[in-house]
């Protein structure tokens, strides 16, 4: 954005050279670009950031300006001031969605005399990169860098009727805009409307119906708040970008509405006669925007690592336009409508640091007392049950979360109550796993059509319950094995196939190196697992997964050859039935000694 030198300097007695200004900025976090000159304006390329609205204008860059430099920021006080008169015509504000728009405001101005624009007021307007089009557009645009307070003027004897509808836009409707192209619109879009139709796209641009030109007498000045949701996405879906719709977008000060709105009558009558201006003609209620933040000064001393006193805290926050006043060993900080990104303790030490000086903070190492581990029990359990199986010859996987419906119902599970995904990136990817087993299997189909035959795989993972109405799904922490092929070969052994024992044995490993018992298999008839080799694992009575062989149907439509045994166990049962306590057992200091003695005995 360009920032105009004189201009600011409007407002900020200032002797500094703009190199200096340049420097001292970007030092604050507001990067600048050394000036340059615009015609016959020195204009600096200022980058804002997104989370500062407030920099949108020349005003708000001032008020930057005073605050790095210690100054006082002097607001100009307009010399012309003209009471409200009864005008010809009075208009309704109608607003249909208080959330897309929560206020809407404007005044009447009859009988205009529509003059050149001032070449002053020119001269800026250039710099800042527009021509001028007619006195009454030019002033709006004035106060929109001025200020940062988006207006638009409506030539209103082009209105149709009396009312003003502020209203999403309707199926079918199209707006001819200033810029000369028609666009169609949809219920997203918000337009302001008369009894004829969309007259302008709220936040964005106006509509070529109701365009002020040099023949224009009387004029309806709209200054509104508009959510910056709605405004954003119809710029963006229209590839249609404004100085309004950039301020729109990033949230105006809702408490600069109604002053934008009187600082354009204002100069107006500066420079040009009014015939009557109206009362001021408003619909709704401006959104609450000032909060309240309680801070000690020990906060700003522990974060930064230097010892600032209450009173120079507070100096620093009013030059920036906070409002401070002491209540007992806290600062109650009252934190300005133009500053939404400001909201937390930590928001007013980044503000005092960056106008303090970040260079003349001193390099220390912050204090930090040692702090003794604290151990957290679930992740603690899953990293050894993972170290366990690893040291066993299982390989760790790990799959997506989601999985495809066919897999599930091609195992016999139902999938009506499963969680589905509202909007998937991908549409075979519909529903969250209820089981680790299909990433399992999709892992050892991969392997086998690459000529890897002897697997032995697990994974850990959080699997997905049923959705309920108003409740989320459970996520619980399960562990999935999988074993086919033949066991571990080596240069001694060559290794057998695997059977169901070899896995039950692993379980068996886990539960006794983790203190977990008793631990039972009992018979089940899960049904994607093989009647001959089908168990429930229990943990004391308590059910906590299953083990088998998998079915001969499944194996097949997983295009899998040779036997593949599962198990999964819900580890959240698993370590709840953990005895972690191990006591030691002395050596015995007699130990056993077997002897095989043979006897003769004499019959009796």
């Amino acid at each position: 954005m360009k920032i105009s030198l004189a201009w600011v300097k409007d407002y900020v007695v200032l002797k500094a050279s703009a190199d200096e200004i340049a420097r001292r900025l970007t030092l604050a976090g507001l990067e600048a670009k050394t000036a340059k000159v615009e015609g016959e304006e020195a204009v600096m390329d200022v980058e804002i950031t997104s989370n500062r609205p407030d920099w949108l204008s020349h005003i708000g860059v001032a008020r930057e300006v005073a605050a790095v430099f210690d100054k006082k920021l002097v607001l100009p006080k307009p010399r012309t001031k003209r009471a409200v008169e009864k005008s010809s015509r009075v208009f309704r504000i109608a607003i249909e969605n208080p959330k897309l728009c929560p206020y809407y405001s404007a005044v009447y101005l009859e009988g205009i005399n529509n003059i050149s624009t001032p070449e002053p007021m020119k001269r800026r307007l250039e710099a800042m990169g527009l021509r001028s089009i007619h006195f009454p557009v030019d002033v709006t645009n004035y106060v929109l860098f001025e200020m940062g307070q988006p207006l638009h003027a409506f030539d209103a004897d082009r209105i149709q009727g009396d009312t003003i509808y502020v209203r999403p836009a309707r199926k079918g409707e199209k707006l001819l805009a200033i810029d000369g192209r028609a666009y169609e619109l949809i219920s997203t879009d918000l337009v302001i409307a008369d009894t004829s139709g969309p007259i302008a796209l709220a936040g964005v641009m106006g509509g070529k119906s109701t365009e002020v030109d040099a023949s224009t007498k009387n004029i309806l000045l709209e200054s509104a708040f508009f959510a910056p949701s709605v405004v954003r996405s119809t710029s963006r879906r229209l590839s249609l970008a404004s100085d309004s719709s950039y301020r729109f977008e990033r949230k105006v000060d809702p408490e600069g509405v109604n002053p934008g709105r009187e600082q354009a009558v204002r100069r107006m009558l500066e420079h040009t006669q009014i015939g009557k201006i109206s009362p001021v003609f408003t619909s709704g209620m401006l959104p609450a925007s000032r909060a309240k933040i309680s801070v000690r000064p020990e906060y700003f001393r522990k974060v930064l690592g230097i010892s600032l006193s209450g009173a120079e805290i507070s100096k620093i926050l009013s030059r920036l336009g906070f409002g401070t006043k002491k209540t007992g060993p806290a600062l109650s900080v009252s934190v300005p409508s133009f500053r939404p990104d400001v909201r937390l303790p930590v928001d007013l030490v980044e503000e005092v640091a960056r106008i303090y000086g970040y260079d003349r903070l001193p390099e220390t190492l912050p204090a930090q007392p040692a702090l003794a581990e604290v151990e957290n029990t679930l992740f603690g359990m899953l990293e050894e049950t993972s170290r366990l199986l690893t040291g066993a010859g299982f390989d760790e996987t790990i799959h997506f979360s989601l999985i495809h419906a066919d897999h599930v119902t091609g195992a016999g599970w139902n999938t009506e109550n499963l969680t589905r995904i509202i909007n998937p990136q991908n549409k075979e990817l519909t529903l969250m796993r209820p089981t680790l087993m299909m990433g399992l299997l999709e892992t050892i189909q991969r392997n086998l059509n690459v000529g890897n035959f002897n697997l032995s795989l697990f994974e850990i993972g959080k699997t997905y319950g049923s959705e309920s109405a108003g409740t989320l799904p459970d996520e619980i922490w399960h562990l999935g094995l999988a074993v086919t092929g033949k066991t571990h070969i080596n240069w001694k052994d060559k290794g057998r196939p695997v059977t169901l024992y070899d896995l039950k044995g692993v379980i068996e490993m886990l539960g006794q190196e983790l203190g977990i018992s008793p631990i039972h298999f009992i018979e089940s008839k899960s049904p994607f697992l093989s009647p001959e080799a089908n168990l429930e694992i229990r943990v004391g009575l308590e059910p906590a997964g299953f083990l088998g062989e998998l079915a001969g149907p499944v194996v097949q439509r997983c295009d899998i050859e040779g036997k593949v045994y599962l198990a999964e166990l819900n580890l959240e049962i698993f370590f709840r039935h953990m005895h972690r306590k191990k006591e030691y057992v002395p050596v015995s200091k007699f130990p056993r000694v077997e002897r095989d003695l043979a006897l003769l005995v004499p019959k009796p």
